[in-house]
Protein backbone atom coordinates (compact mmCIF):
# COMPACT_ATOMS: atom_id res chain seq x y z
CA UNK A 1 0.00 0.00 0.00
CA UNK A 2 2.79 2.55 0.68
CA UNK A 3 3.99 4.31 -2.25
CA UNK A 4 6.80 4.23 -3.58
CA UNK A 5 7.10 7.12 -6.43
CA UNK A 6 5.19 9.99 -6.61
CA UNK A 7 4.20 12.16 -9.58
CA UNK A 8 3.00 15.61 -7.72
CA UNK A 9 -0.02 17.49 -8.67
CA UNK A 10 -1.35 20.58 -7.28
CA UNK A 11 -5.13 21.24 -7.52
CA UNK A 12 -5.63 24.34 -8.56
CA UNK A 13 -9.45 24.87 -7.25
CA UNK A 14 -11.24 22.99 -4.93
CA UNK A 15 -12.32 19.74 -5.13
CA UNK A 16 -15.37 19.20 -4.16
CA UNK A 17 -16.83 15.69 -4.69
CA UNK A 18 -17.37 13.42 -1.72
CA UNK A 19 -16.08 9.64 -1.44
CA UNK A 20 -19.95 8.50 -2.52
CA UNK A 21 -19.88 10.87 -5.59
CA UNK A 22 -16.66 10.09 -6.73
CA UNK A 23 -17.61 6.39 -6.12
CA UNK A 24 -20.78 6.62 -7.96
CA UNK A 25 -18.51 8.37 -10.99
CA UNK A 26 -15.55 6.16 -11.15
CA UNK A 27 -18.58 3.19 -11.38
CA UNK A 28 -19.27 4.69 -14.87
CA UNK A 29 -16.07 3.39 -15.77
CA UNK A 30 -14.83 -0.31 -14.67
CA UNK A 31 -12.41 -2.16 -15.52
CA UNK A 32 -12.74 -4.54 -18.48
CA UNK A 33 -9.98 -6.88 -19.76
CA UNK A 34 -9.05 -6.85 -23.34
CA UNK A 35 -10.90 -8.35 -26.17
CA UNK A 36 -9.55 -9.65 -28.83
CA UNK A 37 -9.32 -6.89 -31.24
CA UNK A 38 -8.70 -4.43 -28.45
CA UNK A 39 -5.21 -3.59 -27.69
CA UNK A 40 -5.58 -1.91 -24.32
CA UNK A 41 -7.95 -1.08 -21.82
CA UNK A 42 -8.35 1.12 -18.48
CA UNK A 43 -10.87 1.03 -15.87
CA UNK A 44 -11.43 1.62 -12.04
CA UNK A 45 -11.13 -1.09 -10.05
CA UNK A 46 -11.53 -1.98 -5.84
CA UNK A 47 -9.02 0.93 -4.06
CA UNK A 48 -7.91 -1.34 -1.95
CA UNK A 49 -7.54 -4.24 -4.36
CA UNK A 50 -8.78 -7.51 -4.86
CA UNK A 51 -12.18 -8.16 -6.42
CA UNK A 52 -14.51 -6.52 -3.76
CA UNK A 53 -14.49 -3.41 -1.91
CA UNK A 54 -15.24 0.13 -2.81
CA UNK A 55 -13.33 2.02 -5.87
CA UNK A 56 -12.75 4.83 -3.19
CA UNK A 57 -11.41 4.55 0.01
CA UNK A 58 -11.69 7.45 2.03
CA UNK A 59 -9.58 8.32 5.04
CA UNK A 60 -9.86 11.64 6.81
CA UNK A 61 -10.82 13.31 4.25
CA UNK A 62 -8.18 11.84 1.77
CA UNK A 63 -9.18 9.31 -1.16
CA UNK A 64 -7.43 6.56 -2.74
CA UNK A 65 -7.96 4.99 -6.31
CA UNK A 66 -6.66 2.64 -8.21
CA UNK A 67 -6.54 2.52 -12.10
CA UNK A 68 -5.90 -1.11 -13.70
CA UNK A 69 -4.71 -1.16 -17.07
CA UNK A 70 -4.25 -3.99 -19.51
CA UNK A 71 -2.24 -3.98 -22.06
CA UNK A 72 -1.59 -6.41 -25.72
CA UNK A 73 2.37 -6.55 -25.60
CA UNK A 74 2.60 -7.38 -29.67
CA UNK A 75 6.35 -6.78 -30.41
CA UNK A 76 6.55 -4.68 -33.35
CA UNK A 77 9.69 -6.94 -35.11
CA UNK A 78 6.54 -9.97 -35.30
CA UNK A 79 4.85 -8.08 -36.74
CA UNK A 80 7.17 -7.02 -39.28
CA UNK A 81 8.38 -10.79 -40.00
CA UNK A 82 4.39 -11.65 -40.66
CA UNK A 83 3.92 -8.68 -42.79
CA UNK A 84 6.78 -9.76 -44.84
CA UNK A 85 6.08 -13.23 -45.46
CA UNK A 86 2.35 -12.08 -46.55
CA UNK A 87 4.08 -9.69 -48.97
CA UNK A 88 6.60 -12.74 -50.78
CA UNK A 89 3.42 -15.00 -50.83
CA UNK A 90 1.26 -11.85 -52.56
CA UNK A 91 3.86 -11.43 -54.64
CA UNK A 92 5.05 -14.83 -55.93
CA UNK A 93 1.19 -15.24 -56.64
CA UNK A 94 0.85 -11.98 -58.71
CA UNK A 95 3.89 -11.74 -60.11
CA UNK A 96 4.19 -7.93 -58.83
CA UNK A 97 5.71 -5.51 -56.36
CA UNK A 98 3.10 -4.92 -53.57
CA UNK A 99 2.95 -0.83 -53.77
CA UNK A 100 3.36 0.97 -50.04
CA UNK A 101 -0.50 1.67 -49.37
CA UNK A 102 -0.97 -1.92 -49.83
CA UNK A 103 1.86 -2.65 -47.20
CA UNK A 104 0.63 -0.70 -44.78
CA UNK A 105 -3.00 -1.86 -45.26
CA UNK A 106 -1.53 -5.44 -44.71
CA UNK A 107 0.55 -4.24 -41.75
CA UNK A 108 -3.28 -3.02 -39.55
CA UNK A 109 -4.74 -6.51 -40.58
CA UNK A 110 -2.22 -8.66 -39.05
CA UNK A 111 -1.67 -6.43 -36.32
CA UNK A 112 -5.59 -7.06 -35.62
CA UNK A 113 -5.09 -10.98 -36.77
CA UNK A 114 -2.14 -12.00 -34.27
CA UNK A 115 -3.80 -9.70 -31.25
CA UNK A 116 -6.17 -12.64 -29.86
CA UNK A 117 -2.61 -14.67 -29.30
CA UNK A 118 -0.81 -11.38 -28.08
CA UNK A 119 0.48 -11.67 -23.77
CA UNK A 120 -0.82 -9.12 -22.05
CA UNK A 121 0.65 -6.92 -19.37
CA UNK A 122 -1.56 -5.80 -16.47
CA UNK A 123 -0.66 -2.75 -14.51
CA UNK A 124 -2.40 -0.68 -11.29
CA UNK A 125 -1.78 2.53 -10.57
CA UNK A 126 -2.81 3.84 -7.38
CA UNK A 127 -3.46 7.90 -6.29
CA UNK A 128 -4.29 9.64 -3.40
CA UNK A 129 -6.46 13.23 -3.28
CA UNK A 130 -6.28 15.15 -0.30
CA UNK A 131 -9.03 17.98 -0.86
CA UNK A 132 -7.80 19.81 2.21
CA UNK A 133 -4.46 20.09 1.49
CA UNK A 134 -4.98 20.17 -2.32
CA UNK A 135 -2.38 17.50 -3.66
CA UNK A 136 -2.84 14.29 -6.07
CA UNK A 137 -0.76 12.34 -5.26
CA UNK A 138 0.03 9.08 -8.37
CA UNK A 139 2.31 6.47 -7.68
CA UNK A 140 4.30 6.39 -10.56
CA UNK A 141 7.56 6.63 -11.78
CA UNK A 142 6.29 7.28 -15.35
CA UNK A 143 5.03 10.88 -15.42
CA UNK A 144 3.21 9.59 -18.75
CA UNK A 145 1.34 6.97 -16.72
CA UNK A 146 0.45 9.28 -14.50
CA UNK A 147 -1.46 11.82 -16.57
CA UNK A 148 -3.07 9.02 -17.86
CA UNK A 149 -4.54 8.66 -15.26
CA UNK A 150 -5.58 11.90 -14.28
CA UNK A 151 -6.61 12.56 -18.01
CA UNK A 152 -9.28 10.01 -17.10
CA UNK A 153 -10.37 11.05 -13.85
CA UNK A 154 -10.67 14.79 -15.79
CA UNK A 155 -13.16 12.75 -18.10
CA UNK A 156 -15.25 11.32 -15.44
CA UNK A 157 -14.93 14.65 -13.44
CA UNK A 158 -15.77 17.05 -16.54
CA UNK A 159 -13.11 19.07 -14.65
CA UNK A 160 -10.03 18.85 -13.15
CA UNK A 161 -7.85 21.55 -12.48
CA UNK A 162 -4.24 20.25 -11.47
CA UNK A 163 -0.94 21.60 -12.69
CA UNK A 164 2.71 19.76 -11.33
CA UNK A 165 4.17 22.24 -8.57
CA UNK A 166 5.85 25.43 -9.34
CA UNK A 167 8.54 25.83 -6.57
CA UNK A 168 9.51 29.35 -6.86
CA UNK A 169 12.97 28.37 -7.21
CA UNK A 170 14.36 25.49 -9.43
CA UNK A 171 14.69 22.21 -7.90
CA UNK A 172 17.71 21.68 -9.16
CA UNK A 173 19.10 25.05 -7.66
CA UNK A 174 18.27 24.13 -4.15
CA UNK A 175 19.74 20.88 -4.90
CA UNK A 176 23.16 22.27 -5.74
CA UNK A 177 23.39 25.16 -3.23
CA UNK A 178 22.41 22.24 -0.31
CA UNK A 179 24.97 20.38 -2.26
CA UNK A 180 27.67 23.29 -2.02
CA UNK A 181 27.16 24.21 1.72
CA UNK A 182 27.36 20.39 2.54
CA UNK A 183 23.38 20.85 4.38
CA UNK A 184 20.00 20.43 3.87
CA UNK A 185 17.07 22.85 5.09
CA UNK A 186 15.69 22.32 8.45
CA UNK A 187 14.46 19.16 8.65
CA UNK A 188 16.29 17.62 5.92
CA UNK A 189 19.17 15.62 5.50
CA UNK A 190 21.64 14.92 2.79
CA UNK A 191 21.57 11.10 1.90
CA UNK A 192 24.27 9.73 0.29
CA UNK A 193 23.21 9.24 -3.28
CA UNK A 194 23.06 11.93 -6.41
CA UNK A 195 22.99 13.07 -9.51
CA UNK A 196 25.03 15.41 -11.23
CA UNK A 197 24.28 16.50 -14.96
CA UNK A 198 25.79 19.61 -17.13
CA UNK A 199 23.75 22.25 -17.65
CA UNK A 200 24.00 21.21 -21.86
CA UNK A 201 23.20 17.65 -21.17
CA UNK A 202 26.88 16.56 -21.74
CA UNK A 203 28.01 15.14 -18.71
CA UNK A 204 26.59 13.18 -15.97
CA UNK A 205 27.40 11.73 -12.52
CA UNK A 206 25.99 9.02 -10.14
CA UNK A 207 27.56 8.71 -6.97
CA UNK A 208 25.92 6.33 -4.73
CA UNK A 209 26.68 5.01 -1.21
CA UNK A 210 29.03 7.88 0.03
CA UNK A 211 29.33 11.16 2.09
CA UNK A 212 27.94 14.11 -0.33
CA UNK A 213 29.71 16.32 1.87
CA UNK A 214 32.93 15.54 0.31
CA UNK A 215 35.64 17.19 -1.96
CA UNK A 216 34.82 14.80 -4.81
CA UNK A 217 31.81 16.28 -5.30
CA UNK A 218 32.38 20.07 -4.57
CA UNK A 219 34.97 19.82 -7.64
CA UNK A 220 32.15 18.43 -9.88
CA UNK A 221 29.92 21.37 -9.18
CA UNK A 222 32.90 23.80 -9.43
CA UNK A 223 32.89 22.29 -13.26
CA UNK A 224 29.26 24.02 -13.88
CA UNK A 225 27.39 20.71 -13.11
CA UNK A 226 24.01 20.67 -11.38
CA UNK A 227 22.33 18.43 -8.91
CA UNK A 228 19.15 16.83 -10.78
CA UNK A 229 18.58 14.00 -8.19
CA UNK A 230 19.75 13.70 -4.59
CA UNK A 231 18.79 11.61 -1.70
CA UNK A 232 17.04 12.88 1.34
CA UNK A 233 15.88 12.18 4.87
CA UNK A 234 12.72 14.27 6.61
CA UNK A 235 12.74 14.41 10.08
CA UNK A 236 14.48 10.92 10.43
CA UNK A 237 11.23 9.59 9.51
CA UNK A 238 10.90 9.00 5.28
CA UNK A 239 13.89 9.03 2.63
CA UNK A 240 13.29 9.35 -0.14
CA UNK A 241 15.30 10.97 -3.62
CA UNK A 242 14.25 14.37 -5.15
CA UNK A 243 13.72 14.57 -9.08
CA UNK A 244 14.44 18.34 -10.76
CA UNK A 245 10.54 18.09 -11.54
CA UNK A 246 10.16 18.13 -7.88
CA UNK A 247 8.34 14.89 -7.64
CA UNK A 248 10.01 11.97 -5.44
CA UNK A 249 11.54 8.72 -6.27
CA UNK A 250 12.47 5.50 -3.96
CA UNK A 251 10.34 6.74 -0.96
CA UNK A 252 10.83 4.37 1.79
CA UNK A 253 8.76 4.43 5.43
CA UNK A 254 10.60 1.58 7.00
CA UNK A 255 11.30 4.40 9.64
CA UNK A 256 7.18 4.74 10.24
CA UNK A 257 6.13 1.20 9.94
CA UNK A 258 6.88 0.31 13.49
CA UNK A 259 3.70 2.71 14.29
CA UNK A 260 1.58 0.46 12.03
CA UNK A 261 -1.06 -1.43 14.75
CA UNK A 262 0.01 -5.15 15.10
CA UNK A 263 -1.44 -7.42 12.48
CA UNK A 264 -2.67 -10.17 14.36
CA UNK A 265 -5.28 -7.59 16.01
CA UNK A 266 -6.74 -6.60 13.05
CA UNK A 267 -9.77 -8.56 11.36
CA UNK A 268 -8.73 -8.28 7.66
CA UNK A 269 -6.53 -7.73 5.37
CA UNK A 270 -8.14 -4.78 4.42
CA UNK A 271 -7.94 -3.52 8.25
CA UNK A 272 -4.40 -3.53 7.50
CA UNK A 273 -4.37 -1.78 4.22
CA UNK A 274 -6.33 1.02 5.29
CA UNK A 275 -3.84 1.52 8.79
CA UNK A 276 -1.12 1.63 5.95
CA UNK A 277 -3.15 4.20 4.15
CA UNK A 278 -3.82 6.05 7.03
CA UNK A 279 -0.18 6.10 8.09
CA UNK A 280 0.80 6.92 4.48
CA UNK A 281 -1.76 9.82 3.51
CA UNK A 282 -0.46 11.14 7.35
CA UNK A 283 3.13 11.13 6.41
CA UNK A 284 2.74 12.74 3.25
CA UNK A 285 0.62 15.57 4.80
CA UNK A 286 3.27 16.99 6.27
CA UNK A 287 6.22 16.42 4.55
CA UNK A 288 4.48 17.91 1.17
CA UNK A 289 4.67 21.49 2.83
CA UNK A 290 7.75 20.86 4.22
CA UNK A 291 9.45 19.75 1.17
CA UNK A 292 7.75 23.14 -0.69
CA UNK A 293 9.00 25.30 2.14
CA UNK A 294 12.54 24.07 1.73
CA UNK A 295 12.09 25.04 -2.45
CA UNK A 296 11.44 28.44 -2.06
CA UNK A 297 7.64 28.29 -1.21
CA UNK A 298 5.25 27.70 -4.52
CA UNK A 299 4.49 30.06 -7.20
CA UNK A 300 1.12 31.78 -7.17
Amino acid sequence: MFFRNLSLYRLTAPFNHTAEKLESLLAERPFVPCGNATPVSRGWVPALGGSEGTLVHATAGRLLITLQEEEKILPAQVVARAVEERISEREARDGRKVPARERRNLRDELTLELLPRAFTRLRTTRALIDPEAGWLVVDSAARKRADTLVSLLRELLGSLPVRPPQPTREPALSMTTWLESGRAPDGFFLGEQCELRAPDGGAVVRLSGQSLDSEEVRAHLRQGLRVTRLALLWRGRLAFNLLESADLRQLDFEEVIDELPDPAALASQAELLDAQFALMAGELTRLLPDLSQALGGEAP
